[in-house]
């Protein structure tokens, strides 16, 4: 599993013909490291909130809401039913809207565990509380 600063060492060297960070590439490989080494599937939910400068111009569009149900299903779609990890990091948003993600969750994926790298708020903490062992929520911060 790498540690930040190999994170941040590729992606200094995975820079596209213009100059800029391939963030994507990355994040793909850490991710794919990431299953592998839980050995089960694994999905983010992850919002750029703590980015002050971002959140006020964004407002509540980095809350969970409705528009999250459509990414959900379409990610639940591609991957097989059974065990999955959903690495969390979110301010929260609209309790019902959490629900729906539940249900989808649910309906396909059973274990379901949270991982928790910086914090979940209101309704994300009441997604993560959905895992189906509540005791295989973690949280990753110091």
């Amino acid at each position: 599993m790498s540690v930040w600063s190999e994170v941040g060492a590729e992606l200094a060297k995975n820079k596209q013909p213009d100059g800029q960070i391939n963030y994507d590439l990355g994040r793909r490989r850490i991710l794919t490291e990431l299953s592998q080494y839980v050995k089960r599937p694994v999905l983010v939910y992850a919002v750029d909130f703590l980015n002050t400068r971002k959140a006020r111009a964004v407002g509540n569009d980095l809350a969970i809401d409705w528009g999250d149900k459509e990414g959900f299903n379409e990610v639940a779609l591609d991957l097989p039913a059974g065990p999955v990890d959903v690495v969390l990091h979110s301010p929260g948003g609209m309790a019902e809207a959490t629900q729906s993600l539940v249900a989808i969750l649910r309906n396909k994926f059973n274990p379901i565990r949270f991982i928790i790298p910086n914090i979940a708020k209101s309704a994300a903490t009441m997604l993560a509380l959905s895992g189906t062992n509540r005791s295989t929520v973690y949280h990753l911060q110091g």
